[in-house]
C-alpha cells in the first residue's frame, strides 16, 4: 500500500465500520507506548516513503486489525479471515507446498494463517508501508511457537516486485486491489513473477447493483484515484478483464454482497 492511498481506505472502511469514539481516543494515546522498538527483518527500503498523510500511518496501522478490517463484514459481506482462508486454500490447492507472497499484507492476518498452516514452503509478507510491516512483526512476536524460519518480511512496491521472473507459486492480495494506484501494472508484475501454473488470489469490493445504475458511476470510477488514491470495481467482469489483459487465465470468483474473491492462473 502507498501512503497516498490511505484517505481512500479511510473513506471506504468508514462505510463498513465506525469505531466507538472512546476506543479511537484510547488507541491514539497508546500508539506511542505500543510502537515497536525492533525493526522488521528482511525489509527492503529501496524508495523513500511519501510524506502525504504520514501522520495517519501509525493510527491506521494500529487499528487495522483491531476493529477496522473486522468492520468489512458488517456491511460488505466479508466472511472474515478464517473463512476467507478456507476459500483461499481451495483456490490454491494445485500449488500447495510451494511458496507464496502475501501482497499488501497489512498487519499480517493472512501472513500468519499461511505460515501456521504449514501448507507453504515459504511465506513472504510484502507491503509498501513500513508501519504495517512493523505491526505484522509485532503480531508475529506475540505468538508462541510461530514458524518464523519459513517467513520473511519485505518492503516493496507491488508494481516493482523484487523477485525473479517465474519464481513464485502463489500470490495473495487480501482487500488490496482497490488500494493500488495502478491495478493493471500490479497484476502484470504479479503475472511476471508467477511460475507457469502459478495462481493469483485476491479479494476486493464490487460496487454493482444501485451503484452501477448511477449515470455518473463510470466517471467517478475514472477519477477515483485522482480524488482519493484508490480504485473501485463495478463488476466481476472488470476484474476478469484485468487478469486476462495481464496474461492470466482460468478466472474464477466467489461473491457475497460487496465481497468478491477472485482467482486466476498463469498459463503453463
Amino acid at each position: 500500500m502507498r501512503v497516498q492511498h490511505y484517505p481512500w481506505i479511510v473513506c471506504q472502511s468508514l462505510l463498513c465500520y465506525v469505531a466507538p469514539v472512546r476506543r479511537l481516543i484510547w488507541a491514539t494515546k497508546l500508539i506511542s507506548s505500543l510502537w515497536p522498538r525492533v525493526e522488521p527483518r528482511n525489509i527492503l527500503k529501496p524508495w523513500p516513503q511519501p510524506r502525504n498523510f504520514s501522520g495517519l500511518l501509525p493510527l491506521i496501522s494500529y487499528i487495522y486489525e483491531r476493529g477496522w478490517r473486522q468492520g468489512f463484514s458488517a456491511v460488505g459481506g466479508w466472511p472474515g479471515p478464517q473463512k476467507e482462508f478456507e476459500l483461499i486454500k481451495g483456490y490454491l490447492e494445485p500449488v500447495l507446498g510451494g511458496n507464496i507472497i502475501d501482497a499488501s499484507c497489512g498487519s499480517g492476518p493472512f501472513t500468519r494463517l499461511f505460515a501456521k498452516s504449514g501448507l507453504f514452503s515459504l511465506v513472504v509478507a510484502l507491503d509498501y508501508s513500513e508501519n504495517m510491516l512493523r505491526e505484522c512483526y509485532e503480531f508475529i512476536e506475540k505468538e508462541e511457537n510461530f514458524p518464523k524460519e519459513d517467513l520473511i518480511l519485505v518492503r516493496a512496491d507491488i508494481s516493482r516486485l523484487p523477485f525473479v521472473s517465474s519464481s513464485v507459486d502463489a500470490v495473495h492480495a487480501g482487500a488490496a486491489i482497490h488500494c493500488w494506484s495502478s491495478p493493471s501494472s500490479a497484476v502484470a508484475e504479479i503475472s511476471r513473477v508467477l511460475r507457469p501454473g502459478g495462481i493469483f488470489v485476491a479479494t476486493t469490493f464490487i460496487y454493482d447493483g444501485p451503484y452501477a445504475l448511477n449515470p455518473f458511476s463510470k466517471l467517478m470510477q475514472k477519477n477515483m484515484f485522482r480524488l482519493s488514491g484508490g480504485q473501485f470495481f463495478l463488476s466481476e467482469h472488470e476484474l476478469e478483464d484485468l487478469c486476462k489483459t495481464c496474461g492470466l487465465e482460468d478466472f474464477k470468483c466467489t461473491r457475497n454482497r460487496r465481497f468478491v474473491m477472485i482467482s486466476a492462473t498463469k498459463p503453463s
